[in-house]
């Protein structure tokens, strides 16, 4: 029997295990360079994989392609990455993912095509629906095209390996959505010749962030996010920031259960110690680095501190050494 005779259930069956068989290979199978991805969520190195998978079923034949078409949740997340796709395509994503959820992947220095996709997603009344943005790097780009638009519902923000000399219209941006954002992940996010501005931004308070990922991300711009109001923050990864005494974070933190540290060759460990200090329910602190030597400097330092600092006692803490084996 050809492709083109199965029923239509059979078909359907087909596409979802095909689908989501991907998605799990893409989700467990971390593709980032700094190994970190967030498991069972696609990103930005893992996207172009799926829209593949969905090029290719939708070009196999009609029956194929009007089962596709019938599908919303394949269609619930967006790219915007390249120069050449057209905005139909893009109106096809809109359109086809029907009311569902929706996740962007945006390329920030396509400000043509980015201005356009926006544009279109308002005149259908979607931008609403937008949960989730992945910004990728903004080396030349003008983030304006962000800045012009708001997400009401905006729930998770993730930006990759930013330069950006609009910092100003950045925060801003974050500033509008910080209300409803629930989770902040920033890697590799420098803002070198930036620091005064930084110094000048208003500290933001983020009532319903409950995981901030904060992976080399610029030490002025993780101060001032530390700095601000997280009440409802239970999940926090961070690396071994160079901190000045006086600019460490002085908020309790209620909620915190889980803190994840990447120590380094001559780090300090203050932010570990002042985190652990704040976050008298921490459950779990998980060490994560490539080098475990790293690891074991960190604790001859972390211990005696944690003894002296923290009240919750420190025999109901699980502190987990996820090491590198090299030979596994």
């Amino acid at each position: 029997m050809t492709i083109g005779r199965l029923p239509t259930d059979i078909l359907a069956i087909i596409f979802e295990f095909v689908h989501e068989a991907l998605v799990l290979d893409m989700t467990q199978t971390d593709s980032r360079p700094d190994s970190s991805a967030e498991e069972g969520v696609i990103d930005i190195f893992t996207s172009p994989a799926l829209m593949k998978l969905l090029s290719t079923l939708c070009s196999v034949d009609r029956i194929w392609k009007n089962l596709t078409h019938s599908l919303p949740y394949i269609w619930a997340v967006i790219p915007i990455l390249d120069p050449t796709t057209p905005l139909q395509s893009i109106e096809h994503f809109v359109q086809r993912s029907r009311c569902l959820s929706l996740t962007l992947f945006i390329d920030i220095n396509l400000a043509d095509l980015l201005h356009a996709a926006l544009g279109l997603m308002e005149r259908y009344d979607a931008l609403p629906r937008v949960k989730s943005v992945n910004v990728v790097p903004l080396d030349y780009g003008d983030p304006t095209a962000l800045d012009e638009q708001h997400f009401p519902r905006l729930k998770r923000l993730d930006l990759y390996e930013f330069f950006p000399r609009h910092l100003p219209i950045l925060w801003s941006w974050l500033e509008e959505h910080a209300e409803r954002l629930e989770c902040l992940d920033l890697a590799y996010v420098y803002f070198p010749f930036d620091t005064f501005h930084v110094a000048h931004l208003p500290i933001l308070s983020l009532p319903r962030l409950n995981r901030l990922r904060l992976d080399h991300a610029d030490d002025w711009l993780s101060a001032k996010l530390l700095e601000g109001s997280l009440p409802s923050l239970t999940e926090l990864h961070i690396y071994d920031i160079d901190f000045p005494m006086d600019q460490l974070p002085s908020e309790s933190m209620p909620s915190m259960r889980i803190l994840a540290f990447q120590a380094s060759q001559d780090g300090k460990c203050c932010l570990l110690f002042r985190m652990a200090e704040l976050s008298h329910g921490l459950e779990s602190i998980t060490f994560t680095n490539h080098n475990a030597y790293y690891h074991e400097r960190c604790l001859e330092r972390f211990r005696p501190q944690y003894e002296r600092h923290v009240p919750t006692p420190v025999q109901y803490l699980r502190a987990r050494i996820d090491a590198f084996d090299p030979t596994g």
